[in-house]
C-alpha cells in the first residue's frame, strides 16, 4: 500500500464551515424556542435544545469509538442515523 499524507491545514476550512453552521443553527433554534415558548417554559425549552445537542455529541462519540477500517462505513452509519431520525 502506498500512503499519501495531507497537511493539517486542510482541516481549517472544514472547521470554519462547521463552526459557522453550528453557530447559525444554535442561535436560531434557541431564539425561536425562547420567543415562542410561554414564560414558564422558556428555560425548559432552552434545556431541551441543549439536551438534544448533547445526545447528538454522544452519538457521534460512540460511532467514532467503533474501530472501522474504512471511513466510508462510518459516513454511511451517520447517513443511516440521519435517515432514521428524519
Amino acid at each position: 500500500l502506498k500512503f499519501y499524507y495531507l497537511s493539517i491545514l486542510w482541516m481549517i476550512p472544514q472547521f470554519f464551515f462547521i463552526s459557522c453552521a453550528e453557530i447559525t443553527l444554535s442561535v436560531t433554534a434557541i431564539e425561536f424556542a425562547y420567543t415562542q415558548a410561554p414564560k414558564r417554559m422558556k428555560s425548559a425549552m432552552s434545556a431541551a435544545w441543549f439536551f438534544t445537542v448533547a445526545l447528538g455529541n454522544i452519538l457521534v462519540a460512540l460511532v467514532a469509538l467503533i474501530d472501522m477500517e474504512r471511513v466510508t462505513l462510518e459516513l454511511l452509519i451517520f447517513a443511516a442515523i440521519i435517515f432514521m431520525i428524519s
